[in-house]
C-alpha cells in the first residue's frame, strides 16, 4: 500500500511538473494563445493574449468565449468555434479584434481541436497582431498606385498636349482671320458685305476665342495633374509658396465653387526648403477637407481664407 501511495505521489508530481512546463512554455511564446474547453469556455490565456485582448486571464477563465473576445471573423464564427464544431484544424485566416478600451486590431489566427481519441476536450487558438504589417502593406500599395497614376498621367498629358496644341493654334488662327476679314469688309473702298454675314462672322470669331480659352484651360489642368501625380527620381527641396497655393486653389476650385468663396491673402514670401509638389498635395488635402465640412449650395454665406505672411 505504501508503495502504491508513493507511486501515486510520484505520478502527481510528474503531472504537475508537466503542467507547469506546458504552461510556462505557452506563456513564453511570442504569439497569443487562448484555449477553451469542449463547451467553449476559456481555460487558458497567455500574457500576449491578455495584452492583445485587453482582458486578464483570471477574469477570462471559465467565461464563455464570446464574452471574452469581440471579433469580426470569416464565416460568422471565430476559428476556435469552427475548430470545435468541425473537429479539425482551421487554416490560417485574418480577423479583426475589438479589444476593450483599445483600437481595433487585425490578427492572423489559426485554431485546432484538442482530441483524446474521438473525444473533443476543447480547442486552442494561436494568433498574432498584424495591424502594422497590414498598414505598411496598404501604404506600399498606395505608393504603387500613385506611381502607376504618375506614369499614366505623363502618358495622358503627352497624348493630349499634341492635339491640343493644334486645336489652340487653329482656333487662334481662325479667330484672327475672321477679325481681319471683318475689318477689311468695313474698310473704305471695299465692297460692302451683308450685315447678317458680318454678324455671323463676328459671332464665329467670338466662339473661336472661347474655344481657344477652353483649350488653354484644358492644357493647364493636364499640367496640374502631371505635377500632382508625377513621381520624380530627384526631388528639389525648394518651393515657391505662392505658386504652390495657387496651384492647390486651381485643383480644388470645383470642390469649393458651390460651397464657399475663396479669399486669398498672400504677402510676398521667400522660397522654402520643401518639395513643392508634396506641399501642394498637403494644401489640396486641407482645402478639400475644408470644402467637405461646408454644405453645398450657399457659397455666398461661407468663405475659405488662405493667408500667408
Amino acid at each position: 500500500r505504501e508503495a502504491l501511495l508513493d507511486r501515486l505521489r510520484t505520478l502527481n508530481e510528474e503531472l504537475r511538473g508537466r503542467e507547469r512546463w506546458f504552461a510556462t512554455t505557452l506563456r513564453s511564446i511570442a504569439d497569443a494563445v487562448v484555449a477553451v474547453d469542449a463547451v467553449g469556455k476559456v481555460r487558458f490565456m497567455n500574457p500576449v493574449a491578455e495584452a492583445l485582448l485587453g482582458v486578464a486571464a483570471d477574469a477570462a477563465v471559465d467565461q464563455p468565449l464570446r464574452e471574452v473576445i469581440e471579433q469580426d471573423a470569416a464565416e460568422g464564427a471565430m476559428s476556435l468555434e469552427r475548430a470545435l464544431a468541425r473537429r479539425e484544424p482551421v487554416p490560417v485566416t485574418e480577423g479583426v479584434l475589438f479589444p476593450l478600451g483599445q483600437p481595433r486590431r487585425v490578427i492572423s489566427e489559426t485554431a485546432a481541436p484538442v482530441l483524446d481519441g474521438e473525444t473533443v476536450l476543447g480547442a486552442v487558438m494561436v494568433f498574432r497582431d498584424i495591424t502594422e504589417q497590414r498598414d505598411a502593406q496598404r501604404r506600399v500599395e498606395l505608393t504603387d498606385r500613385m506611381m502607376s497614376l504618375g506614369t499614366m498621367a505623363a502618358g495622358v498629358a503627352h497624348e493630349i498636349n499634341n492635339p491640343l496644341l493644334v486645336v489652340t493654334a487653329n482656333a487662334e488662327f481662325v479667330e484672327l482671320e475672321l477679325r481681319r476679314a471683318i475689318e477689311e469688309a468695313g474698310a473704305p473702298g471695299q465692297p460692302s458685305a451683308p450685315a447678317g454675314l458680318l454678324a455671323v462672322a463676328d459671332q464665329a470669331a467670338t466662339l473661336q476665342g472661347e474655344m481657344r480659352s477652353a483649350a488653354l484651360r484644358i492644357a493647364r489642368i493636364v499640367a496640374d495633374l502631371g505635377v500632382f501625380s508625377r513621381v520624380r527620381e530627384r526631388v528639389e527641396l525648394r518651393a515657391d509658396l505662392r505658386r504652390a497655393v495657387e496651384w492647390a486653389l486651381r485643383v480644388t476650385a470645383h470642390e469649393l465653387r458651390h460651397r464657399a468663396e475663396t479669399v486669398v491673402d498672400l504677402d510676398p514670401m521667400p522660397p522654402v526648403a520643401i518639395d513643392e509638389a508634396r506641399l501642394g498635395q498637403v494644401l489640396v488635402n486641407l482645402l478639400v477637407n475644408a470644402a467637405l465640412a461646408i454644405p453645398s449650395g450657399r457659397a455666398e454665406e461661407n468663405s475659405v481664407r488662405v493667408r500667408g505672411a
